[in-house]
């Protein structure tokens, strides 16, 4: 089986980025939108055995995608741009999956000074 993965390179989904083998006992998956509630993500929850909602402060997540498209295409983008994109897209994303949090089995919330 093949599945999808994302490429920051290219800021898009890749098709076939992996294979499953059939005899893969333990599959990882890793994804924002996984617990969320709405269609057509909804069902993914009831194919998992163990939901882990990882938190990070929303004030640190601001600060590394900031940092993270500053470096995006070697600098390439103005501070104004960046400050404009995680403000619109990102943090909304943020916001969207922290609701879901609540689906999750477990929460861990990841402290650190960076």
């Amino acid at each position: 089986m093949k599945g999808p993965g994302y490429s920051r390179d290219i800021e898009d989904v890749v098709d076939d980025a992996f294979t499953i083998t059939g005899d893969a006992r333990i599959l990882v998956v890793d994804g924002n939108y996984l617990l969320l509630a709405d269609e057509p993500w909804a069902a993914v929850r009831s194919v998992l055995d163990l939901a882990v909602f990882i938190h990070v402060d929303r004030a640190k997540v601001f600060d590394r995608l900031m940092r993270r498209h500053g470096e995006a295409l070697g600098g390439g983008f103005t501070e104004e741009r960046n400050r404009e994109h995680v403000n619109r897209v990102d943090l909304a994303n943020y916001d969207l999956v922290e609701k879901s949090a609540a689906r999750a089995d477990l929460r861990i919330d990841i402290i650190s000074e960076k």
